[in-house]
């Protein structure tokens, strides 16, 4: 395929696609709130809770990790394709080309897609932060756990 064919490719407008793709992950930024929220109340004696919680979002965490790499992706391309359109055009009309203000207006270009892969990202963070806060809680249970069990065979 030519450039010029692949170029086209990836100058359309995605709004449509962009809306699937943020109907898809909603729930599990919805999910991610959730667990954030459950945490703040959270007993941290309660460690099936804990569990409950960090196998939920690491399902979650997947979902949002694929669409991430794939929004970040389409984000790129689409940056790269207007940029060599703008360059090709530049050359065809005879037109110096100075790239700084291309990249600007590249950038722009792909400002949906920028702001979908960054709300993607928040909650990709969030859920990895959640995960860990639950592992932790599960941890130190395990740890209090394995301390007190062990005092009580020393005192034998």
């Amino acid at each position: 395929m030519a450039l010029e064919e692949r170029v086209k490719q990836f100058m359309k407008d995605d709004a449509k696609t962009l809306a699937r793709v943020e109907k898809i992950v909603d729930p599990s930024c919805k999910a991610v709130a959730r667990a954030k929220n459950i945490l703040l109340k959270f007993s941290v004696n309660n460690i099936n809770k804990a569990k409950e919680i960090e196998k939920n979002i690491n399902a979650h965490y997947l979902t949002l990790e694929e669409w991430y790499e794939r929004v970040n992706a389409l984000k790129k391309n689409k940056e790269l394709a207007y940029f060599i359109a703008m360059k090709n055009q530049a050359e065809q009309e005879g037109t110096k080309f100075v790239s700084a203000p291309t990249e600007k207006e590249a950038s722009l270009y792909v400002a949906p897609e920028r702001k979908l892969r960054d709300k993607i990202l928040g909650n990709l963070k969030g859920a990895l932060e959640t995960m860990k806060t639950c592992r932790n809680i599960i941890n130190s249970q395990r740890f209090e756990t394995q301390n007190s069990s062990e005092d009580i065979s020393t005192e034998d």
